[in-house]
């Protein structure tokens, strides 16, 4: 059985050692997704927590 799913890329450049503005950067760009479409899976860049 297959399925489709609707995956979201964000590239971003992330703060290094700025965890907190860098999880309030991804959550506004979630926000964001979710308010245009439904998605399946949002995917972040490695490493977009700590920069």
């Amino acid at each position: 059985m297959t399925r489709d799913i609707t995956v979201a890329l964000v590239q971003m450049i992330p703060t290094i050692g700025e965890t907190e503005t860098n999880l309030r950067r991804m959550n506004d760009f979630v926000d964001r997704i979710c308010q245009e479409q439904p998605v399946d899976l949002i995917v972040f860049p490695e490493l977009v927590t700590t920069g």
